[in-house]
């Protein structure tokens, strides 16, 4: 049974996942991940099954921001980043949350970045994302190089004031941009 794992506070999450090659494996998380509302990627290692930790370098990532249909990125890598930066807002499933009512995290992303990787049939990619797709890519390849520290929950002194303006760019007051979600 695939089963998602709450909080990534533990030894194995800062471990390098290991290449994938398990296609069994992959369709049985793919059928898992579909299930969930509001997800916009999961990284294979934020899953267990039978009770362990999927150590693996696959994850899936929604096709477009308005659509709930997955593609199946395997062992992928980042080659290049490129363009302006910016400090956004991300729902994470395996920091306790979801958009509702979890918890948000705060990370700098770059706009673009150029990738490899694999698709579920083994077919190699190379190729550019931007935008919310690259925003993706990028926080489900962190998980799977077991980064964190570029994870800042909003609990720590970093938090938004209300009245400060919004970090993801918008020129709003945080309470009217991204504070009014929570």
């Amino acid at each position: 049974m695939i089963e998602l794992i709450q909080n990534q506070q533990t030894p194995q999450a800062e471990e390098t996942a290991d290449p994938i090659i398990d296609k069994q494996l992959i369709e049985e998380c793919l059928k898992f991940v579909e299930t969930l509302d509001d997800c916009a990627g999961l990284s294979a290692n934020q899953l267990m099954k039978d009770g362990y930790r999927i150590n693996k370098r696959f994850f899936f990532a929604v096709k477009s921001a308005d659509k709930h249909e997955f593609v199946t990125i395997l062992n992928p890598v980042i080659h290049e980043y490129y363009g302006k930066t910016a400090t956004t807002i991300e729902g994470c499933l395996s920091h306790g949350g979801d958009k509702k009512d979890g918890r948000r995290i705060y990370v700098s992303r770059y706009h673009g970045i150029r990738v490899t990787y694999m698709d579920m049939w083994g077919e190699k990619y190379t190729g550019e994302f931007e935008g919310f797709s690259s925003q993706v890519f990028q926080h489900c390849t962190d998980h799977l190089n077991g980064v964190k520290e570029k994870f800042m929950d909003e609990t720590q002194e970093n938090k938004q004031g209300r009245n400060e303006p919004c970090r993801c760019g918008s020129g709003l007051k945080y309470k009217k941009c991204h504070g009014s979600l929570n």
